[in-house]
């Protein structure tokens, strides 16, 4: 009866997984769609709004890092990785983390 219970929990947990992994995908289409038409905002004239510790948010978050992982290399608490990256979108005037990843 475990043996059952199991298998119906991990049915449940592949059904959301491929949910989820099918409205990455669908996000991601519509990244590279928007990227490859040019609609991304450019980064402003100048970055000297954004902090030195910005920076290096930035560069590392273009490196493929978590959040969780910035902050090891940074010893930061992943909150105040999250309270940069917010600030470096607020200054940039982008909507989300995948925008700076690209910006010119």
């Amino acid at each position: 009866m475990d043996y059952l219970k199991e298998s119906d929990d991990i049915r449940r947990e592949i059904a959301i997984a491929r949910n989820m992994i099918r409205r990455c995908n669908e996000k991601l289409d519509s990244l590279n769609a928007a990227w490859l038409s040019g609609r991304l905002p450019e980064a402003p004239a100048t970055w000297d709004v954004l902090s030195a510790r910005e920076f290096q948010v930035i560069e590392l978050a273009r490196k493929g890092l978590s959040n969780a992982k910035i902050a090891d290399q940074l010893l930061l608490e992943e909150n105040t990785i999250q309270c940069h990256i917010a600030s470096i979108l607020k200054k940039l005037n982008l909507r989300n983390r995948t925008e700076f990843l690209h910006v010119k």
